[in-house]
């Protein structure tokens, strides 16, 4: 004798949530993404195969190590980033850490 049982929610337990696609048309860098942070101001970030990509909620913006700009970042694969209580992040890959301080901290 088998007996199958459902565990359905009830009406009252129902939870929202906002499920949003943002892919490689919306900017981003790469399909493969190890991490996702949403900061203090709601800003989503992906630390990816491919660099750090910021979104916005309108626009992704993609940080790259690259030699001739002073704002880069070094290591291309982010595989941590941490929210610090100064607002600032921490961002890292198998090699190296990098900083991005808060305009708004």
């Amino acid at each position: 004798m088998s007996l199958l049982i459902f565990a359905l929610p009830l009406p009252t337990q129902m939870l929202k949530y906002r499920i949003e696609y943002i892919g490689a048309e919306d900017g981003l860098s790469q399909g493969s993404v190890y991490l996702i942070l949403k900061n203090f101001n709601r800003y989503r970030w992906f630390g990816s195969t491919d660099g750090l990509n910021l979104w916005d909620g309108k626009t992704m913006e993609v940080y790259r190590p690259l030699v001739k700009d002073k704002f880069r970042i070094e290591g291309i694969e982010i595989k941590k980033i941490v929210e610090l209580h100064t607002k600032d992040l921490l961002m890292g890959d198998v090699n190296c850490m990098n900083m991005h301080e808060s305009e708004n901290g």
